[in-house]
């Protein structure tokens, strides 16, 4: 969850805050406890009116599997800081361009999605439409993929597992996966996990889903098993995989989660020396410990790195409507590492909450709602500022988090943000400044033409004065246009297009992206 100006991380890294108590997101990484997670399917999409299905594909929770939501997870409250509008400005603000000053290069890996839980063929039945997204980068889960359906009116839940039991490999679930993101012309980044696989669970059962700490090197060998079939046998270029995923929900013991890195990082890198193996893939919670200790992120993060982790980079989840908070967090890695560490922000989307019928009310509200635009675009900027190598957005098509819904019937305002940083703007950023904390701006060149994408915080137009270059052609995205074209009509959607008579308002909560040259 992005934040809104530099923190202060002398004093924004405090440990813990009282539950009882609303957090001080302004000082403070917070904690809370929150209901378990479980699979829902209270967002069924409709009956479709255009075709008969005798398959309904149901709308499902989004993270692993429902084995998984059974537990009590870690919580914080991801809109304790409210939205992040900013007062329209009384003036028309100015947008100044440096061409001839470079700023940064944008990662080659930065733009990145999650499609974590869905089996291939459903998780990319539209590729067109992905394709479209130009993502550089997409993250799996391993463990297990979860399909809902409902036949005949009833809900039927298919489980499918790589490895249900030990040296027994359901390799054709992660190719079809790996392909599928391949295909969609992104790299692989695979999260080892989310949990053990079934015959490795500490208690048994799904109940505790982690192993044993006698069994963490089985654990070890298991996580090379898979990056040897990707890597080395299938040749897939994976270059980046995690220790697990969520290590304080999967209920490790820190030092545990510290052993395991240990383990996993020489028996992956043993055989496919390649391969860069990161983590603690925590979320922004609590990590409790065995002795009833709760570790906040900065605590813990503190503590791997004290306790010499070896981690090749640190990747990390947040979940906010207020961008403070999710660049606090990158300010608390870079601080606690150093500023040298490759950062990884492997989820990111404003309300990770859907355990209930009103949980996914709310998250869709959040999550599809017209503030998420400026919302993401403020922090696409200034998290490339941070120094941020990858930006993972959660996620790719669910009903609670998804660019396109669950049943691939519409997109989500998002979709079109990410289209355009993608396909719009270029990798070579020039300075660019904004007179009003109302607007900003991500400019960009490409041989001789410049392309900037202004947008807007406030909740009404604004007008701007663009001075450093002449604007040829424009596309405006306001809340307008969205609805208008939102839908998903024989697997084809309406573009935006440029416009060669560009006029200088940018729609409330939306963006323009300008450009020198005349292009359509």
């Amino acid at each position: 969850m992005p934040a809104s100006g530099t923190p202060d991380t002398s004093t924004a890294l405090s440990d813990r805050i009282n539950p009882k108590q609303p957090p001080d997101t302004s000082t403070a990484l917070s904690v809370r406890r929150k209901p378990a997670r479980q699979a829902n399917t209270s967002n069924a999409p409709q009956p479709d009116t255009e075709r008969s299905r005798s398959v309904r594909i149901l709308a499902i929770a989004i993270t692993l599997a429902s084995s998984l939501f059974t537990q009590d997870l870690a919580f914080y409250d991801p809109a304790a800081q409210a939205n992040d509008t900013v007062a329209a400005p009384d003036s028309p603000v100015t947008i100044t361009i440096q061409p001839d000053k470079e700023l940064l290069t944008i990662p080659p890996l930065f733009y990145g999605l999650n499609q974590t839980i869905l089996p291939a063929a459903f998780a990319f039945r539209n590729r067109e439409l992905v394709r479209r997204l130009k993502p550089d980068v997409i993250r799996i889960f391993t463990q297990k993929l979860t399909l809902w359906t409902r036949i005949d009116g009833k809900a039927k839940r298919e489980d499918f597992v790589l490895s249900p039991k030990k040296g027994d490999y359901n390799w054709k679930q992660i190719e079809d996966h790996v392909q599928g993101i391949i295909d969609c012309g992104a790299k692989p980044y695979v999260a080892l996990g989310f949990g053990a696989p079934p015959w490795l669970y500490a208690g048994g059962s799904e109940r505790l889903i982690r192993p044993s700490h006698e069994r963490l090197s089985e654990y070890a060998e298991y996580m090379a098993d898979i990056v040897r079939h990707l890597v080395v046998d299938r040749q897939y270029p994976v270059q980046y995989v995690t220790v697990d995923n969520e290590p304080e929900n999967v209920k490790y013991p820190i030092d545990d989660y510290i052993e395991l890195v240990h383990l996993a990082k020489a028996s992956i890198q043993k055989a496919a020396p390649s391969v860069k193996v990161g983590g603690p893939v925590t979320g922004y919670a609590t990590w409790e410990q065995p002795d009833g200790k709760k570790l906040s992120f900065s605590s813990s993060s503190r503590y791997l790195k004290d306790k010499e982790t070896p981690l090749d980079f640190i990747d990390w989840h947040v979940y906010a409507t207020a961008p403070s908070v999710i660049m606090r967090t990158a300010a608390a890695v870079k601080d606690i590492y150093s500023p040298q560490t490759e950062m990884i922000l492997s989820e990111l989307n404003r309300d990770w909450r859907y355990a209930t019928a009103k949980d996914q009310a709310t998250a869709i509200s959040n999550n599809a709602g017209w503030d998420s635009v400026a919302w993401l675009v403020y922090l696409y900027d200034h998290l490339q500022r941070a120094g941020v190598s990858q930006v993972h957005y959660f996620d790719l098509n669910s009903n609670p988090f998804g660019l396109m819904n669950y049943d691939n019937t519409l997109v989500r305002p998002n979709y079109f943000t990410f289209w355009a940083c993608t396909s719009l703007l270029g990798r070579k950023r020039v300075a660019a400044d904004s007179s009003s904390p109302a607007a900003g701006v991500i400019a960009t060149r490409n041989g001789a033409s410049i392309t900037a994408l202004i947008y807007n915080r406030a909740s009404s137009d604004i007008a701007v004065d663009i001075k450093g270059i002449t604007a040829a052609s424009m596309i405006v995205f306001s809340s307008a246009w969205f609805e208008t074209n939102k839908a998903i009509t024989n697997n084809s959607l309406t573009m935006p297009v440029w416009e060669n008579t560009p006029a200088a308002n940018v729609p409330a909560g939306g963006f323009i992206v300008v450009r020198t040259d005349a292009q359509k």
